[in-house]
């Protein structure tokens, strides 16, 4: 089931801390071309990108969530546009 690990990138503008703040987590990318992830990663965030943890390459491509589960702490990402050398 696990096929490869990634980093995700989220970006969330925060006007109580003063602009955009930054975060990264890490995730599996799972059967059905699907990134799963902790909940708590995505929270309240309002761009996400994620990048693969291969060195050779280090594009950052954009993600949204598909579906998210708070209660038990896990979400699911796909890619905005489908990118098979992603995979």
């Amino acid at each position: 089931i696990c096929q490869r690990e990634f980093c995700v990138r989220m970006t969330e503008y925060d006007v109580w801390l003063g602009g955009v703040q930054q975060a990264t987590g890490s995730g599996v990318v799972i059967v059905g071309k699907k990134i799963l992830t902790a909940a708590h990663v995505v929270a309240d965030q309002t761009f996400l990108q994620v990048q693969k943890t291969d060195i050779n390459d280090p594009e950052l491509r954009p993600a949204r969530v598909f579906a998210v589960s708070h209660e038990c702490d896990l979400a699911l990402l796909e890619l905005e546009e489908d990118d098979p050398t992603f995979y």
